[in-house]
């Protein structure tokens, strides 16, 4: 992410990735700071995503979730530095997920625009996104991670980035390509 409003601070969170990324978000909510971005490693980043969440700032709003369906997503999140919001994490942190919580939260919270802000499955490609979260078809984490290489690499340029792919989903990569050839060869087989 390259614009000057955000400081970029990388996590590694591996094993028990969810408790770990709730107790990471509880840590950074108790401050110092007004707001927090937090994004899963797996969102394509594009720019403007400052210009796009000024306008919840501006509005004074607490909590600003992606959409992912009819849910709210954790995987993108503007979240204001204040007790209400630190309370409704120490929440989700006991198991109760986002979408129970939310009904009964009394600050102001919103969803971002399901376009600017949307997922592989989402997005009407009529306008210009911010960020999107690829989604997969869930076949496996290695087909999955690949499935997710490809979505991302019709977005922004991957080679720089493929020194961080880890060596065992090389071959994922190429087995998924294949799986998208052949499925391509077969559905054109079935026009003539």
């Amino acid at each position: 992410m390259k614009e000057p409003e955000f400081t970029v601070k990388p996590v590694a969170l591996e094993e028990d990735f969810h408790q770990k990324k709730v107790d990471f978000i509880i840590e950074k909510l108790q401050g110092p700071g007004d707001y927090i971005v937090f994004s899963d490693v797996d969102i394509i980043v594009k720019s403007d995503i400052f210009r796009n969440l000024k306008q919840h700032i501006d509005n004074e709003e607490t909590m600003v979730f992606l959409r992912d369906g009819e849910k709210l997503s954790s995987s993108f999140m503007l979240l204001k530095v204040c007790p209400e919001v630190l309370e409704f994490w120490n929440h989700v942190k006991l198991g109760i997920s986002i979408d129970e919580l939310i009904v009964s939260y009394t600050g102001k919270w919103s969803k971002l625009d399901s376009q600017k802000f949307t997922s592989s499955n989402s997005w009407n490609m009529q306008q210009q996104f911010c960020i999107m979260k690829p989604l997969t078809s869930s076949l496996g984490d290695e087909f999955d991670f690949a499935e997710k290489m490809f979505c991302m690499a019709q977005h922004i340029e991957l080679e720089k980035y493929m020194k961080y792919v880890p060596e065992n989903i090389i071959p994922f990569i190429y087995k998924f390509q294949e799986i998208l050839y052949l499925s391509h060869k077969e559905s054109n087989a079935g026009k003539n």
